[in-house]
């Protein structure tokens, strides 16, 4: 792993418009859409990414695994997200060389990271860096798609195969 980032998961839900208004109607679906969206991320810069989110109903801290890049864990009902976030921060389970990131535009919250030594990255900058690189990943793809061809990757009796299927020959 190159690096860890922490992500405030209901921040960053309602600073992304498109995640904030699917939230209104379905927060589970909201929350889904952001751990889709970090399994990516994470696998592309190869971090390791933790989403907290809070869970005010939560008996006890619950941790989902998605992947072995991400993360998930709602807090219980005794503590918040933030309080999961800082201890995460201050209780460093990483190498010292390794950069700690935390994505959230809680001001509070980034004032105590900045404490510890972590990065913060706001909400509008976490989104234009995925953005940046699904542009990256799709600028990629249409250059080593274009001028494609089947019959580079097909042997050549495979492809009079499919010609006879395509001609109606046997």
């Amino acid at each position: 792993m190159k690096a860890v980032l922490i992500v405030d998961g209901y921040n960053i839900i309602n600073s992304w418009s498109e995640l904030n208004e699917l939230k209104n109607s379905a927060l589970e679906l909201a929350r889904e859409k952001l751990i889709d969206i970090m399994i990516n991320y994470a696998g592309y810069l190869n971090y390791k990414i933790y989403i907290v989110f809070d869970g005010q109903s939560n008996k006890g801290q619950e941790k989902v695994y998605y992947s072995s890049e991400v993360e998930v864990v709602f807090s219980n009902s005794e503590e918040t997200a933030d309080d999961i976030i800082e201890r995460m921060v201050f209780n460093k389970n990483w190498p010292d060389e390794m950069p700690v990131f935390v994505a959230t535009s809680d001001w509070a919250e980034q004032t105590m990271i900045f404490s510890k030594g972590a990065y913060r990255i706001s909400a509008l900058e976490l989104k234009k860096q995925i953005e940046r690189i699904n542009h990256e990943i799709k600028s990629h793809i249409a250059k080593n798609i274009n001028g494609w061809r089947i019959d580079t990757v097909i042997s050549s009796d495979v492809l009079d195969k499919l010609e006879k299927i395509r001609r109606n020959e046997k």
